[in-house]
């Protein structure tokens, strides 16, 4: 099973979270929406998966 490392660092968080937050933000930016929209969304995302994996 998946156990997560208790030693996981805030760059490898932001890293894997920016990631992610930035393939929907690509393919919101490929569909039409304004770029400053979508980066914001996208920080605004990855920040919550950063202070949530610190949190649980």
């Amino acid at each position: 099973m998946y156990k997560p490392s208790p030693k996981s660092s805030l760059l490898n968080d932001v890293i894997v979270a920016s990631a992610g937050a930035g393939l929907i933000t690509t393919l919101a930016m490929a569909h039409g929406q304004h770029p400053a929209i979508a980066f914001s969304i996208t920080f605004g995302s990855a920040l919550a998966a950063v202070v949530l994996n610190r949190s649980l």
